[in-house]
């Protein structure tokens, strides 16, 4: 590694998906980084002990982005075990992973499974997750453009620790009744109402508190859209339920081919890919112009955004067409 590219940490979102980018771009190119200002747009700046000890240490949803590109241009199968928090505010759900991020990677042209062994919540995590990526000798380009018709919508409301299952029945409730408003009745919507057991979440029965919607949608073109709310104190359950709801009725309403959680995910998958990559989303968000500006940065990729304040935007890229030596 000898090439050395300075980053500015504060830069756009400043937050710490600068890092986490820029470690994954530069262990598959062997180009080394320099961050400055690190995390300068944080109300509390720089890398604390919990970021130092493999970066966000209590959230899996954040490992699995550095760690993921990585072992797709692996020499065999990578299993990796991560411990963590798998649902949390302020990062993507595990259940976001599986059910929309893993089947968008397909698309691409790599696979991984995951097995949720353990959920863990925020702030003391203790769950756990198992990953099988198998390696790629390139990533393909996608067109993700034409919405479709939804044809599926599923989703997950639950408690852990000491709350009541009536509590997830209520976010159930309070979703169901804004899908409703907007799906024609020959799409079935099916939400699950799940009262966590000690055995599959860390944590139960000794204070932990988590109140928890995930709701997911599938078009007959293939898209998967995902939108999800964290309970906390002084909102209501209801509240909760009508937040997951409306992020998924936005996307279903501006026919978004990726989700707002996706957007900024898929970015490091166009860049590293062979060929022009185009995708339908909503308003391009601050994250994705953050990695966009460090794809550009470690990459030769180069990225159009054709954009609306309020409308769907179009992302292209002519990615890298990254080649994986073992293969």
């Amino acid at each position: 590694m000898e090439e050395l590219i300075e980053i500015d940490g504060s830069i756009l979102e400043g937050g710490g998906q600068i890092l986490r980018l820029a470690m994954s771009f530069s262990s598959l190119l062997k180009k080394n980084i320099k961050i400055n200002r690190i995390r300068a747009g944080r109300s509390k700046g720089g890398l604390g002990p919990q970021h130092l000890k493999g970066y966000y240490i209590l959230s899996i949803g954040l490992i699995i982005q550095i760690a993921l590109p990585i072992a797709l241009f692996g020499s065999s199968v990578s299993t990796l075990r991560l411990k963590g928090g798998t649902n949390a505010d302020m990062a993507p759900p595990i259940d976001h992973t599986v059910n929309v991020f893993l089947p968008i990677l397909k698309k691409f042209g790599g696979n991984c499974g995951c097995s949720v062994l353990r959920r863990g919540y925020f702030p003391k995590g203790g769950g756990e997750v198992e990953l099988n990526i198998s390696p790629v000798a390139s990533l393909s380009s996608v067109s993700l453009t034409k919405f479709g018709s939804v044809v599926h919508i599923w989703g997950r409301s639950y408690v852990a620790g000491i709350l009541p299952i009536n509590m997830a029945h209520e976010m159930a409730d309070a979703a169901n009744h804004i899908l409703k408003k907007i799906i024609t009745s020959r799409i079935q919507i099916n939400i699950e109402r799940v009262k966590e057991s000690p055995k599959d979440a860390f944590g139960n029965g000794s204070g932990i508190v988590c109140v928890f919607n995930i709701l997911f949608a599938e078009t007959d073109t293939g898209c998967i859209l995902g939108g999800s709310a964290v309970g906390a104190r002084n909102v209501s359950t209801k509240d909760v339920g009508n937040k997951a709801a409306l992020e998924l009725v936005t996307a279903i309403q501006g026919e978004y081919c990726v989700d707002q959680y996706t957007q900024d995910q898929i970015i490091i998958l166009m860049a590293l890919a062979n060929g022009k990559s185009v995708v339908k989303c909503g308003p391009i968000t601050l994250h994705t112009k953050t990695a966009i500006y460090i794809a550009e940065k470690m990459t030769q990729a180069k990225f159009k955004l054709h954009e609306n304040e309020t409308e769907a935007g179009l992302l292209e890229c002519d990615g890298i067409g990254l080649r994986n030596n073992y293969r």
